[in-house]
């Protein structure tokens, strides 16, 4: 009676639950993609273009689809990822194939009929063998007669984003490159996390070796999920008279910490890789090498960097920069920096870099030798003349 069942041709309907796309290829210039799905089966072709969604490469869809069918017959459902163009035709970004016969025909598949299969797909074009992002969805294939069962619906509709605040703090640096002719640099470092205004630390002035000192908290109020999950840290050198020179820049991918402190509406720490239990860790600078193409390595940060729930922000305040209130964590006084002096001798040890001292030696030196050679020759030279003489 079994195979029977099976083997018989029935009316069934086909529900598509898609919830969202990742790592789509980008194909507008100057933009992302504007994607919407197209569901194939047999001759029959749903094209969902007025639900596009505008300039994104990880789309959140969460749209549910239902396609009448008869199995045995055609069986081959298609999910397709279409970038729309305002200018031209729409473009194929990526497309994923399921044999429905299978699945109906597997006593494995029915037993899911009840729960949430959800299965993340890769997605590929006819043209290539390479992954053009993947596709998050499941199927379910229900008799037709079955009303009881096609009442019931998942819920799938995309849970509303959540307010988190999102700290930075930036500890101290090391192995800066020394970009001002008198061989130091006068360092800050700047951040941006999605469309919130940049924010910068104070400046850590003549710095002749490469460090900084910091302690230096930033603070951005942000809604997850967001895309990308990025926070954005350059690091400059400050110029009084002319424009700031841009040293290097590195990033922060927080993403699985958003999803973790998304889903489970929780506060949560970026730890040390090396070190779980530390929630300081070091990221490297890189820049980009003009003639050879390649990434250059210049210097390191050390930084801590959590996301807060809004609750626990409001019971865990916490002041820009190291101002008040100075807590969450406590921020000392950075150490190493310009200390004001009535002795001009220290002033200028502290201001000046080691090229310029090195110029001033040598002036000094070659100041001496000129006082030296018309003070102390003439007579040096008449007393060995005078010497030889006589």
């Amino acid at each position: 009676a079994g195979e029977a069942e099976f083997l018989q041709r029935q009316q069934v309907i086909v529900r598509v639950y898609i919830i969202e796309a990742l790592e789509l290829p980008s194909r507008d210039a100057g933009s992302l993609s504007d994607p919407y799905l197209k569901i194939k089966l047999g001759d029959q072709e749903i094209s969902d273009q007025e639900n596009k969604k505008e300039n994104t490469v990880n789309p959140q869809f969460c749209t549910i689809y239902d396609i009448k069918a008869s199995l045995p017959g055609d069986s081959e459902l298609s999910i397709e990822v279409w970038d729309y163009d305002i200018v031209g035709s729409d473009e194929l970004l990526g497309a994923t194939k399921i044999d429905l016969e299978n699945r109906h025909f597997s006593q494995k598949f029915r037993s899911f009929r009840n729960q949430m299969p959800i299965e993340t797909r890769t997605l590929y074009k006819p043209t290539s063998k390479l992954s053009q992002g993947s596709i998050r969805l499941w199927v379910e294939i229900w008799p037709a007669t079955d009303q009881k069962a096609l009442k019931k619906k998942w819920q799938i509709a995309p849970k509303p984003q959540l307010e988190f605040e999102a700290r930075l703090i930036i500890w101290e640096c090391q192995e800066i490159p020394m970009v001002d002719i008198e061989g130091c640099s006068d360092i800050f470092f700047t951040c941006k996390i999605g469309d919130e205004l940049e924010r910068r630390t104070d400046v850590h002035y003549r710095s002749s070796n490469g460090r900084g000192s910091f302690n230096w908290r930033m603070i951005f109020p942000i809604n997850l999920p967001m895309h990308p999950h990025y926070a954005t840290i350059q690091v400059w050198d400050k110029d009084l008279f002319s424009g700031d020179d841009f040293i290097a820049e590195t990033t922060i991918d927080f993403t699985r910490e958003a999803l973790i402190a998304f889903q489970n509406e929780v506060s949560v720490k970026i730890l040390d890789p090396k070190k779980q239990k530390e929630d300081k860790f070091w990221i490297n600078f890189t820049k980009k090498d003009i003639e050879t193409g390649k990434e250059i390595k210049q210097g390191q940060v050390l930084v801590s960097f959590e996301l807060l729930t809004k609750k626990d922000a409001e019971l865990q305040p916490a002041g820009v920069g190291r101002g008040e209130p100075n807590q969450n964590p406590y921020l000392p006084p950075p150490v190493g920096r310009i200390s004001f002096s009535l002795n001009p001798f220290k002033m200028l040890d502290q201001l000046l870099g080691p090229g310029a001292k090195r110029v001033i030696c040598l002036i000094c030196c070659c100041l001496l030798c000129v006082f030296f050679g018309y003070f102390v020759g003439p007579a040096l030279i008449a007393n060995l003349i005078t010497a030889i003489l006589f």
